[in-house]
């Protein structure tokens, strides 16, 4: 059994999911997959997460967060935001052109139109504001819609997000959204925000369908499903998927209480009057429980499954430098000594941005400092380990240097991927197709690889500078490999169950050949890791 889960890793890796305390905020966040069905293209999933620090009350619940949920609003700012837990984590698109300049004189006007309402500010209040204004797209749109004051912009109907490369909405004639993001992903909006179809450049596609502007279906090319039914309350009771998987949800009156996920697996849900959620209850009876402090909304002390207690004291020295120490113990004996400290810096052009943060976990340093107009890492100091980087003008990193060894990035003008990177003296070049699927790739070693796919974008051949040949074949239900066959010496089969999970991984030619299967596919993998792309196998 030990050579089936060799290669079970080489093959597909491993996938865990935590829950954490934010040192940063003190909030407590959960994520849970209820249903994953994979499939060609984009799996079939339900996913949602807890954050003690949201307000939102959506389809599970309050607190409770899903990209199922993704709308587009257009705000009174003339912003253009998609969010899938409300104002929360949104992306926000500007109309194109609008530069620093322009954003900040809307945000004095801003400003302005607040004293002009009977504010009475000294000069030093007002510069805040305007920091705090450009900083905080929340407030900065609060006061747009109060004070009736639209950001400038031309008869554009097209919209960029600033904070990301290559990320944009184009309104179409008909009213609807389009939007283009990062990884050629499209994403079709209706004239009401609500998502209606998911593209990728493959001809992969979810399509979701709606009723009273509450989602009912989300259908993939392959004729596959999800399908939602509601309670009164306007909370899911209940998702089916492919494979007759279920899932069910109850609650008290907007709070979620209970789910039985595909699996059949039953979770319990505690939560205190003010939605913090405060006790899970896992199948085994085991728990993990949270403590807050209601006045300030902060959590002070979590509780795992395991028994052991983690405690957290804040000391908030100022709004721009403050720590958060943690103390876990397990039992009597201390088993984590930690503490977090951050530190912000404000400058007229960008507001306040997280400057700096010191990690002390039980005597080992790490300090990262960042970016002041991107808030990427520029300095990360790991114990003995330096790391430097050093960015393009649209945020990419340009290079990375650790340990004195300097490695070079550049990227493909059209997809936007990496198209070169030279680490040392190791130079690594790669190419692409027009649908951005990595084809070719080669290093100054010799080493080359190219690489064929299917019309779903999926990997069907591998072949070296050797001529070693790597073949894929894929279940036809669900889209993951059944069949990785090196011609000549052998293959692994690899079965699943219904729910899409591993079931069986045999191969008749014997667990040494087997081995070496896996490896040689590895060993290819290998090449292309310097470009940091997702091959989705």
């Amino acid at each position: 059994m030990l050579w089936k889960t060799a290669i079970l890793t080489i093959l597909f890796g491993s996938l865990n999911a935590v829950a954490t305390v934010d040192m940063k905020n003190a909030n407590f966040t959960d994520d849970w997959v209820d249903l994953k069905f994979p499939s060609t293209g984009f799996n079939l999933s339900v996913e949602r997460t807890y954050n003690s620090r949201v307000l939102y009350n959506g389809m599970f619940g309050f607190g409770w967060c899903t990209d199922l949920e993704q709308k587009l609003e257009k705000m009174d700012s003339g912003a253009i935001q998609i969010s899938s837990c409300g104002p929360y984590s949104a992306a926000v698109f500007y109309p194109a052109g609008v530069d620093k300049k322009e954003m900040l004189q809307f945000v004095g006007k801003l400003a302005d139109a607040h004293v002009k309402a009977g504010n009475k500010l000294s000069k030093k209040a007002l510069s805040t504001l305007k920091n705090a204004l450009y900083d905080d797209r929340i407030k900065r749109d609060e006061f747009a819609a109060k004070y009736k004051v639209a950001i400038p912009s031309s008869k554009t109907r097209k919209f960029v997000n600033s904070a990301a490369d290559k990320d944009s909405i184009t309104i179409t004639k008909s009213g609807n959204y389009v939007r283009v993001r990062s990884d050629d992903v499209k994403e079709i909006y209706d004239n009401k925000g609500n998502l209606v179809e998911k593209r990728d450049t493959n001809g992969n596609f979810l399509k979701y369908s709606y009723r009273a502007n509450a989602l009912i279906q989300i259908t993939n090319q392959l004729s596959q499903r999800l399908s939602f039914l509601y309670h009164a309350n306007g909370k899911v009771s209940k998702i089916t998927g492919p494979s007759d998987l279920v899932v069910e949800y109850k609650y008290k009156k907007s709070d979620l209480i209970w789910v039985k996920n595909a699996w059949k697996n039953q979770y319990t849900y505690e939560l205190d009057n003010l939605h913090n959620l405060t006790k899970i209850t896992y199948p085994d009876k085991t728990t993990r429980e949270i403590k807050y402090n209601t006045k300030k909304d902060w959590v002070v002390a979590f509780k795992d499954r395991e028994g052991c207690v983690e405690s957290y004291d804040i000391d908030l020295k100022s709004d721009d430098h403050y720590s958060t120490t943690l103390v876990k113990k397990c039992g009597k004996k201390v088993t984590n000594r930690s503490k977090f400290e951050f530190w912000y810096k404000t400058t007229a052009k960008r507001g306040s941005r997280l400057a700096r943060v010191r990690t002390e976990i039980n005597g080992r340093v790490r300090d990262v400092k960042y970016h002041p107009e991107i808030s990427r890492p520029i300095v990360e100091i790991d114990g003995n380990r330096k790391t430097t980087f050093s960015y393009y003008e649209s945020g990419l990193v340009k290079t990375k240097t650790e340990n004195g060894i300097r490695s070079l990035f550049k990227y493909d003008n059209r997809t936007g991927k990496v198209s070169t990177v030279v680490r040392g003296k190791l130079k690594s070049d790669f190419k692409y197709d027009g649908k951005g699927n990595l084809i070719f790739a080669s290093n100054s070693n010799g080493q080359k690889v190219k690489l064929q796919y299917d019309r779903s974008g999926r990997i069907v051949k591998l072949v070296d500078h050797a001529k070693r040949i790597v073949e894929i074949q894929y279940n036809s239900k669900i889209g993951k490999p059944s069949v990785v066959t090196r011609p000549g010496l052998g293959s692994i089969v690899v079965k699943y169950d219904r729910s899409g999970n591993i079931q069986k991984v045999d191969s008749k030619a014997g667990p040494s050949v087997a081995v070496q299967v896996a490896s040689a596919f590895n060993n290819l993998l290998e090449i292309v890791k310097p470009a940091g792309v997702e091959l989705g196998i």
